[in-house]
């Protein structure tokens, strides 16, 4: 676990509620129909990847924060865990009758089985090697041929070397800055490729801002 994550998830710690307090701006500010939209369209690529496991398929959610993926993945039919490392977090998903477990990808083992994996917008805040470990300790709890979704952010190809310490304006303004990995495609496909995984989708989003995202759907049959 490196320094950057380890020093992210001590921001998250101390300021739990400024995400809170981001996400319902976002919404507010964003519209509740467009809100809608954009999540249908991040969800369909989470159902359409696990489509293959069945409604009752055994998902974890790494990085639940607020709920609303894991809340989502539930109403869809599946058997959904939700997890997360901060305090704060773990709080909200009980409120929210969600069951959380308290785990951290990098360092935690579990002694149970999954179908499915969900890290969705978590790995922003991995180094190259926090990434490498994740996707090694994802692929020992998934089930043969289970399936892992997950994002990264880029800048382009040459993106795999650019990291940075930022608190973003706007809605995502938390009051401290956070650590936040930037990605290329080539070299998020050799750590897959390292880890055992195989591709099954692959998107690219780009955006205005030059901070795009990568989304894979990947599979534990090696």
């Amino acid at each position: 676990m490196s320094k950057e994550n380890r020093d992210t998830l001590e921001v998250y710690e101390k300021l739990f509620q400024e995400y809170f307090n981001g996400t319902k701006r976002r919404i507010k500010n964003r519209g509740a129909e467009k809100t809608a939209i954009k999540a249908k369209f991040e969800h369909s690529f989470w159902f359409e990847g696990f489509k293959t496991l069945g409604n009752h398929a055994d998902i974890l959610e790494i990085g639940s924060a607020d709920g609303l993926g894991a809340k989502a993945l539930a109403e869809y039919g599946f058997n959904v865990t939700a997890s997360d490392t901060v305090g704060g977090f773990i709080d909200e998903l009980e409120k929210k009758g969600l069951n959380p477990i308290k785990y951290n990808v990098l360092i935690d083992h579990l002694d149970r089985q999954f179908d499915g994996v969900l890290a969705w917008h978590v790995f922003v805040h991995f180094t190259p090697n926090d990434l490498k470990i994740a996707l090694k300790n994802i692929h020992s709890i998934l089930r043969p041929e289970g399936c892992l979704i997950f994002d990264v952010q880029t800048r382009g190809e040459k993106s795999g070397e650019i990291s940075e310490w930022v608190d973003y304006d706007g809605d995502y303004h938390l009051g401290a800055k956070r650590f936040f990995q930037y990605y290329s495609e080539s070299a998020v496909r050799k750590i897959i490729n390292d880890t055992d995984f195989k591709i099954i989708k692959f998107e690219r989003h780009n955006s205005d801002s030059g901070i795009g995202w990568l989304r894979f759907v990947v599979s534990s049959e090696s």
